[in-house]
């Protein structure tokens, strides 16, 4: 079992074109970023090959999320907008977020590299209207382990 305490900053982009009031076409970008606590648990699987000291691993796991802040910038053809963003104009952030985990990665004496996709069972906003939009990225990590004596 692992467990590890992160904090992750993360983001999606949209684009899209719209017709404004002229009937003619503008291309927009909307940006929409978020910052998390995460408590990841994962059950790991290490293969121990003798012959290589680089050992593999995977794994999957639960995950525990706070959104912590967020931000929302908005471009149209090719200038950003003033735009406010707060719960009035756009939807307020869950209080807790759970999903799940894979992981996928190799570790060396302390040392580690992994890619670790991650998906939300609950949606990311507390609203009515957008409650279907789902939390999920794929990341790298690069770290080093400290030893525990728990």
């Amino acid at each position: 079992m692992q467990g590890e305490i992160t904090f992750s900053m993360n983001g999606s982009k949209w684009e899209a074109n719209f017709f404004d009031e002229e009937d003619e076409e503008d291309e927009a970008t909307l940006t929409h970023s978020i910052n998390m606590l995460q408590l990841p648990v994962s059950a790991i699987y290490t293969l121990n090959l003798p012959e290589l000291a680089i050992k593999p691993y995977l794994g999957a796991g639960l995950s525990a999320s706070i959104p912590v802040s967020s931000g929302f910038s908005v471009e149209i053809g090719g200038v950003e907008k003033d735009f406010d963003y707060n719960e009035e104009n756009f939807a307020e952030l869950s209080s807790f977020v759970l999903g799940y985990q894979l992981n996928l990665g190799m570790e060396y004496e302390r040392y580690f590299c992994e890619i670790r996709y991650e998906r939300s069972f609950t949606p990311v906003f507390d609203d009515k209207d957008i409650d279907d939009i789902f939390y999920h990225n794929l990341k790298l990590l690069v770290g080093f382990r400290f030893d525990s004596n728990f």
